[in-house]
C-alpha cells in the first residue's frame, strides 16, 4: 500500500457540528465532503516574541509549499486535543513538549464555505528557545523552518499573503502575544 493509500485511509476524530463525537471515519470520507472533525494547532513562541513557522511539504494535500504559523494535524479517533498537539510536535519536529509546557488559547470552529475541511481547532501555544539546527523536521510534512517576527507574519495575514495558509483566527491570537 502507497503512503498516499495509507493517509487516505487514516482515521480521524469526527464530530457533528457542535463538536460532539461521532464513529470515525477514514480521510478520504472525511475531507471534502463537509465532514467535522478535530485537529489542534501548536504555536511555538520563543522569548524574542518571534514565532517558529513551517512551509508545507510540496506532496500535502492542503495547502502544499504555503507556510503556517503553526504545527498541528488530525487528531486520531479518542485522541485529546492535548495527546494530538504533543504527538504532531514530536512527529513533525522531533520536538518532545510536556502537557505543562501547552498553553490552550481556544477551540477555533471552522467552517469552510465549499464543504471541503471543516474543522475544531484546538489552538496551543508553548514557549520554546531552542535553535533551529535543533529542529528535526519529517520532510514528508515539512519543507522548511525558520523563526519569523511578530510582524512579519501579522503583516502576510493582514496582506492574506497567498503563500501563507489563513485558517480565520491568526490576526485574534497574534493580538494576545
Amino acid at each position: 500500500m502507497s503512503q498516499k493509500d495509507e493517509q487516505a485511509d487514516e482515521l480521524f476524530f469526527v464530530v457533528d457540528e457542535h463538536n460532539h463525537p461521532l464513529e470515525p471515519l477514514p480521510r478520504r470520507l472525511v475531507h471534502g465532503h463537509g465532514v467535522w472533525h478535530r485537529v489542534s494547532h501548536v504555536w511555538i513562541i520563543n522569548n524574542a516574541g518571534q514565532i517558529l513557522c513551517q512551509r508545507r511539504a510540496s506532496i500535502k494535500e492542503i495547502n502544499p509549499d504555503k507556510w503556517e504559523a503553526f504545527f498541528g494535524g488530525h487528531l486520531a479517533p479518542g485522541e485529546s486535543d492535548e495527546q494530538g498537539a504533543l504527538r504532531e510536535t514530536r512527529e513533525e519536529l522531533e520536538l518532545r513538549f510536556a502537557l505543562p509546557d501547552l498553553r490552550k488559547w481556544k477551540i477555533h470552529r471552522r467552517f469552510h464555505p465549499s464543504g471541503y475541511n471543516n474543522e475544531f481547532q484546538a489552538i496551543f501555544m508553548v514557549r520554546w528557545n531552542g535553535s533551529i539546527d535543533e529542529v528535526k523536521f519529517d520532510s514528508s510534512e515539512v519543507a522548511q523552518v525558520a523563526w519569523r517576527s511578530k510582524a512579519e507574519v501579522r503583516q502576510a495575514f493582514l496582506q492574506k499573503d497567498k503563500g501563507w495558509t489563513f485558517t480565520g483566527y491568526e490576526l485574534e491570537l497574534l493580538e494576545t502575544l
